[in-house]
């Protein structure tokens, strides 16, 4: 009993530096993934660090997008004409304002992913053209008794047309913050193009005995407006993703942009008057009235996406497609120039003082974004677009 405790005292013994020697090297690795998952900030204090997001390498670096836009575009300032129920008191009317169709766009752009591919640069081109002319035409009743009496015919047209370029320069990078949910927090620089024009023609068919106007007889008034807005500025912003699984994914993507901008205004006006059985009298304006200013602009998209891997041809492809509902949002875009008072008023004949202000009102586009992706995995990675 004796030898056998001895012998279990002696391989205890020997064993020992052998198990510290294990636990050491265990220590040691622990310590090196932990340095793996660990990040320290500045002030000395850190964390678990967020996965990175990005796919896997497959031999190219480089990758592009390519959306198509279905968008609704919204301008202050376009009223053009108001329709009265009454030429006399108590009167009820509504304004009749310029409603832009739905117009088809694009958006193609060309990025790649930097060092460890942790980060990514994107170059995105946004166009997007839209138009509209509407016109009304009411008759003109008698304003002093007897009432109701048609006197005449106003009628009025407005067109009105948008030129919209956008070019976007962003450094982000991707994270996960959980198994499911990916974010990718960017900041860049955006230039953007507002290319606005519109035009208004009214016709006014007077009988001067049964009107407001003191004059009898033709009054027709054109009026050409523009405004080509050029900015640039920072942009900042984020993108989410999250992964419902079978290929399936919401995403939101948020951003804002502040612009010094530029603004070219012009205004042009033509009156021609043509009194019963007189000769025609002409007025014409022309006036400029550029400004400098800062303008904000924030988008959101938001929508569902689908992805899969094939296999065509011998190669692995990667196709994906997605829709989302999208807005962008520009502060003080359409500067415009316009009456705002005359001396005496313009009812009255002989000599007349008109005076112009100035009007600044936003513009929004809204609408559906498609999207899709097809990519030979050996050269371009999986991406969303």
């Amino acid at each position: 009993m004796k030898k056998q405790l001895t012998q279990l005292l002696f391989t205890s013994a020997l064993s020992l530096p052998l198990f510290a020697h294990t636990m050491s090297d265990r220590v040691e690795k622990l310590e090196e993934e932990m340095k793996s998952v660990y990040a320290e900030n500045t002030m000395g204090t850190g964390g678990a660090q967020f996965g990175e997001a990005s796919p896997a390498f497959q031999g190219s670096r480089w990758f592009l997008t390519a959306d198509v836009l279905y968008w609704h575009a919204k301008a202050g300032g376009t009223e053009y004409a108001i329709a009265f129920n009454s030429a006399s008191f108590p009167q009820k009317g509504n304004f009749k304002d310029c409603d832009f169709d739905w117009d088809l766009g694009l958006r193609f752009g060309i990025g790649r992913f930097l060092g460890d591919r942790n980060w990514d640069l994107n170059l995105t081109y946004t166009y997007f053209y839209t138009s509209d002319t509407e016109s009304t035409h009411e008759p003109m009743e008698s304003a002093v008794p007897p009432l109701g009496q048609i006197q005449g015919v106003s009628h009025a047209k407005f067109n009105g047309v948008i030129d919209h370029n956008a070019l976007d320069l962003t450094l982000g990078k991707n994270y996960f913050m959980s198994r499911k949910v990916s974010v990718h927090p960017f900041i860049g620089v955006k230039a953007a193009w507002l290319d606005q024009k519109y035009k208004f023609q009214g016709n006014d068919d007077i009988n001067a005995l049964q009107s407001a106007f003191l004059v009898a007889g033709n009054v027709h008034n054109k009026v050409v407006s523009k405004c080509d807005f050029k900015g640039l500025g920072p942009k900042f912003g984020t993108n989410m993703d999250w992964f419902l699984g079978d290929g399936f994914r919401l995403f939101a993507d948020l951003s804002g942009a502040l612009f010094y901008s530029y603004c070219d205004v012009n205004f042009r006006q033509k009156v021609f008057v043509t009194p019963a059985g007189g000769q025609q009298i002409q007025a014409h304006v022309r006036l400029s009235g550029d400004k400098h200013q800062f303008t904000p602009q924030v988008a959101f998209q938001g929508g569902l996406s689908w992805g899969t891997d094939l296999h065509m041809r011998n190669k692995n492809q990667y196709i994906e497609l997605g829709m989302g509902y999208e807005v962008q949002y520009f502060w003080r875009a359409n500067q415009t120039l316009d009456i705002s008072d005359s001396m005496p008023p313009l009812t009255t004949t002989g000599p007349i003082r008109i005076e112009y202000g100035r009007s600044s009102e936003d513009i929004m586009f809204y609408g559906i974004t498609f999207s899709g992706a097809v990519e030979n995995q050996k050269n371009l990675e999986p991406f969303r677009i």
